[in-house]
């Protein structure tokens, strides 16, 4: 079993990793970006990108009671560890990045 088999129940800190505008279809994620989440569940679903390896899928809980499907590379173990800016902090700002592939297209997130 590895490492990531072994989130479900725990407690881990939410930083949201694709595309960043509000026309995303999963605007809500990034929303919720930088805040802890309690993981409920691994998905048998993995995402394939390029020639990588799959990431694994986690059903996850916000504070506000939101349950969300985000990927493993999304889930830190501590806020010393985003690398991405606040949503609060960017949607004061215009969005300057039209390209959606400069970070990951939202059509790869899956299903919601």
């Amino acid at each position: 079993m590895s490492k990531q088999d072994k989130l479900a129940g725990k407690k881990r800190w939410f930083e949201y990793h694709c595309y960043e505008g509000e026309d995303s279809s999963d605007a809500e994620a990034w929303h919720h970006t930088h805040q802890q989440v309690q993981v409920l569940s691994k998905l048998d679903d993995a995402e394939v990108i390029g020639d990588c390896d799959p990431i694994g899928m986690y059903k996850v809980r916000f504070p506000d009671g939101l349950e969300y499907d985000v990927f493993g590379d999304e889930l830190m173990t501590s806020p010393k560890q985003f690398y991405r800016p606040d949503y609060k902090s960017k949607a004061k700002r215009p969005h300057t990045n039209k390209n959606p592939l400069k970070s990951k297209p939202s059509s790869l997130r899956g299903v919601r």
